[in-house]
């Protein structure tokens, strides 16, 4: 730990690299080593690319080898930059300090000036050099710790072409220091008296630590010290020539404006102060080099070079001190913000170039590199309007297209709506934004979706036509108490520490909600004490054979149906209104229906409450915000699917403990409590065909007598066939939700995180709420419903439709009916249905409308 400078225990290294120790707690490793994971997966990814690492390369290995490798890893030097530990290096005027008074009366930049002016300099080069490194070595020559970095700071000068040395002398006690032959004394005298390769190797010598104590115990003098050239006699007589203030001021230097005690050590290293270090903390050659290669990673040689090119002469350090002064300037007012140049060899061809309206003010140059056919080129074009509108800018648009498409990328029109200053109407008010769409082809069906900001719900309010007009809705602002549901989860937990609020108050969080873009807070929770063997996940209450036959034998009969549903445009709400039917005329039990809210029409919200009204079911509206962390859909019928199969978990109260999913597209023919009572043997849902075995869900399996279909299962070749290695493929049109089990086992967790790590690849999920469960069979058995609860023409044969609980309208990719025209000709009732809803309807509307009118004192003529 020593040797590379880890420091103290305990470390965690991922190939190579230290992980931060705030982040090696138990509570956050997961997510360190996650981060790390996706920091480097890209360098990895273009070293594929480029043939740099191939697949018989090992990686570690490989990642071991590059440039940025060091055998140490000083934390002192990478976590030293930050703004606030720069020198200001800006005073110009030459210094005019000659005792210890006046030096005294200097500013920081003055002193820092005088200095920078009395410092003689040593390198590995006997020629003037333009130095890209620039390093004043404080520290106490009188203590080992002192010679010791001292002795560092030299020995690297051997590897480093572009690195000069200076000492600035920091002792504890300053008389010692002053005597003639002390060690602080001779190095001094060293600096100002010898040439630069002659002190460098005198000064060597003088702060090897076994020269030390021979010279202390008078067993060594320094005519013993002196190197091949040196004039001793000389030397000495000038040295008594000196006087002891110049070091009395590096000190007052040192503990002003390095801010260090007396003797304290420290680096500064191109204006940046590396230290303190602590008394027993070792700054050896090759944290030097780590620490030269820091500064040359920030641009000192780049500099080191224009600064050349500027001519500026050598002699006198001036380069050197330009290239000081430059770096410590960029440094102190460095911001994060990294400018790139687009350098184009040429533009003739795929170059968009719109030049700013007026000239003769400051020009902003705006470059935009863009596939022209791709869904980020449709936000990137309104975009720079916008900025083309409101900036004065050159505009450069690099069109950069693929080179082969399989397909046209594009499937949709797009309009982003931001206007560049308010707009106000005659009567004062602002003028809402809007998007308009012309010219729009018509025959092709054509769905409206709003891609609107992460923090924001929205919802139709008003729409005359099957499309939606969109009103953005906020979420509610003011100020709000987060705290752990009461319950299991409080029982066992409690929150820690949180990330991006307000205050903790009590057992709750104060999060203030104050801008339209949202907050995204984060929230730590810590077992209870007494609780750190208890688990949110499993009870041992439930576990075990006997207590599941205990279950089974005093399980209570469900009290209600609760069905979830949901449906997009006209077509399907009407076909969503004869499910909701079809379920009140094959009950007798109390039915509530859970629909999704985000995609309903304002008409069907309009409709419902009056069909609730004629037919005595309850309902619930239900929303959730897809979450912005995980891979957006971009089609909205995908959108739906989604919404359909991952958020289970969250979407319906705790005190709903089974949920009955039905396609909008269904008509039922049973009593759906048959299903609420269905026992699904321990997993968390049932499908038609479709079994998790971990979930307490039964699925329906797709039907596979109708044989003039065969060519059409794909669940029987290729991938699934060797997937489901003899099981059946489960379809979502019903299923069947233990929302207590499903909670219980983390179920909604496990898929979105398999949908997460699937849905990146295009050619996966192609139909997302049944690929999904069936993909993950091996990992969460999936419970089948008997086959007469899930009937379909396309796949299942004629004889069995008799015997059909349900009727599902599958698409038929053979005919290619239209799902309407289906519902006609196979469900003989459909119609009668449609046509008791749409006067039941009327006449509520009727009512409605003759009642409302009475109140308001005016009876119809």
């Amino acid at each position: 730990m020593e040797k590379t400078a880890l420091g103290k225990a305990p470390k965690v290294l991922l190939n190579g690299y230290v992980l931060d120790d705030s982040g090696i707690k138990s509570d956050k490793i997961e997510e360190t080593i996650m981060y790390e994971v996706m920091k480097i997966s890209p360098t990895i990814q273009r070293a594929v690319m480029e043939g740099r690492l191939k697949d018989r390369s090992n990686v570690a290995n490989w990642l071991m080898e590059q440039k940025d490798v060091m055998p140490r890893l000083n934390a002192r030097v990478l976590d030293a930059p930050t703004t606030k530990n720069y020198l200001d290096l800006t005073a110009s005027t030459p210094c005019k300090a000659s005792t210890l008074t006046q030096f005294g009366t200097l500013t920081a930049p003055q002193k820092s000036q005088c200095i920078l002016e009395w410092a003689k300099y040593l390198q590995k080069s006997e020629e003037d050099i333009t130095a890209a490194s620039t390093l004043w070595v404080a520290g106490d020559a009188e203590t080992a710790e002192g010679r010791d970095l001292f002795y560092s700071a030299l020995k690297n000068l051997k590897h480093s072409k572009s690195t000069r040395v200076t000492f600035v002398m920091n002792p504890a006690d300053e008389a010692q220091a002053c005597k003639p032959n002390s060690i602080t004394n001779l190095i001094h005298a060293a600096f100002r008296l010898l040439p630069r390769n002659q002190a460098k190797q005198f000064v060597t010598k003088l702060v090897k630590e076994e020269n030390v104590k021979s010279f202390e115990e008078s067993k060594l003098n320094i005519e013993d010290l002196a190197v091949g050239g040196m004039n001793v006699e000389r030397f000495n007589k000038e040295k008594k020539q000196l006087n002891c203030d110049r070091i009395k001021m590096e000190a007052k230097f040192a503990q002003d404006i390095l801010k260090l005690k007396p003797s304290e050590r420290a680096i500064v290293a191109n204006g940046l102060i590396v230290g303190p270090l602590s008394a027993e903390e070792r700054f050896i050659e090759t944290d030097f080099a780590l620490l030269d290669k820091m500064l040359e990673a920030r641009g000192a040689a780049q500099v080191a070079t224009h600064v050349d090119k500027w001519e500026i002469e050598k002699n006198e350090e001036k380069a050197s001190d330009m290239v000081l002064r430059s770096m410590a300037l960029v440094g102190k007012h460095a911001v994060s913000k990294k400018r790139t140049w687009i350098d184009l060899q040429g533009d003739g061809h795929s170059v968009v170039k719109i030049f700013a309206d007026d000239a003769s003010k400051a020009i902003i140059d705006v470059a935009t590199v863009v596939d022209p056919l791709s869904t980020a080129a449709q936000k990137v074009a309104p975009i720079l309007e916008l900025i083309g509108q409101t900036v004065n800018c050159d505009l450069r648009i690099v069109m950069n297209p693929k080179g082969k498409l399989s397909e046209l990328p594009l499937k949709r029109f797009y309009r982003y709506v931001a206007s560049p200053q308010l707009q106000f109407d005659q009567t004062g008010s602002v003028v809402a934004s809007s998007a308009r769409f012309s010219n729009l082809p018509s025959k092709q069906l054509l769905t409206l979706s709003v891609h609107a900001p992460d923090a924001w719900m929205i919802e139709a309010v008003y729409a005359e036509y099957d499309l939606d007009n969109i009103k953005m809705q906020q979420a509610n602002p003011g100020s709000w108490l987060l705290r752990l549901r009461e319950g299991k989860s409080k029982e066992i937990y409690k929150i820690s520490n949180h990330f991006n609020s307000e205050r903790t108050e009590g057992e709750a969080i104060r999060v203030l909600i104050d801008s339209f873009s949202g907050r995204t807070i984060r929230v730590r929770v810590v077992k209870n004490e007494g609780m750190e063997e208890r688990s949110l996940l499993s009870d041992e209450n439930e576990e075990g054979i006997w207590n599941s036959i205990s279950q089974t034998l005093t399980r209570e009969k469900p009290e209600k149906i609760n069905v979830f549903s949901l449906a997009s445009g006209h077509l399907y709400e009407r076909f969503m209104r004869i499910m909701i039917l079809s379920v009140m005329k094959k009950t007798k039990s109390p039915v509530k229906f859970w629909l999704l809210k985000n995609y309903l029409s304002p008409q069907f919200k309009k409709t419902l409450p009056l069909m609730a009204k004629e037919y005595g079911f309850e309902y619930a509206l239900v929303e959730y915000k897809w979450p912005r962390w995980l891979h957006q859909q971009k089609e909205k019928h995908r959108v739906m699917w989604g919404y359909k199969i991952l958020f289970l978990d969250v979407l319906f109260p705790l005190d709903v403990q089974k949920i009955i999913f039905v396609d909008a597209d269904q008509v039922v023919r049973a009593d759906l409590m048959e299903l609420m009572e269905l026992d699904l043997g321990g997993a968390p849902y049932g499908q038609a065909a479709i079994y998790f075995v971990n979930f307490k869900n039964s699925y329906v399996p797709f039907c596979e007598s109708r044989k003039e279909m065969d060519g059409f299962r794909f669940w029987k070749q290729g991938y699934w066939a060797n997937h489901l290695a003899g099981r059946r493929y489960h379809i979502s049109a019903l299923y069947v939700i233990d929302l207590h089990k499903f909670r219980q086992i983390a179920a909604g967790d496990r898929l979105r995180g398999q949908y997460q790590g699937l849905s990146s690849d295009p050619n996966s999920l192609s139909n997302l709420d049944q690929d999904l469960p069936n993909n993950m069979i091996h990992q969460v058995k999936i419970k089948s419903l008997p086959q007469e609860w899930l009937w379909c023409e396309t796949w299942c044969d004629d004889t069995s439709k008799s015997s059909a609980k349900t009727i599902d309208l599958c698409n038929n990719p053979m005919t290619k009916e239209p799902k309407l025209d289906s519902a006609i000709r196979i469900i003989p009732e459909w119609r009668e249905y449609d046509e008791e809803i749409k006067k039941v309807i009327a006449s509520q509307l009727s009512s409605s409308e003759k009642k409302q009118s009475q109140e308001q004192g005016h009876p119809e003529l």
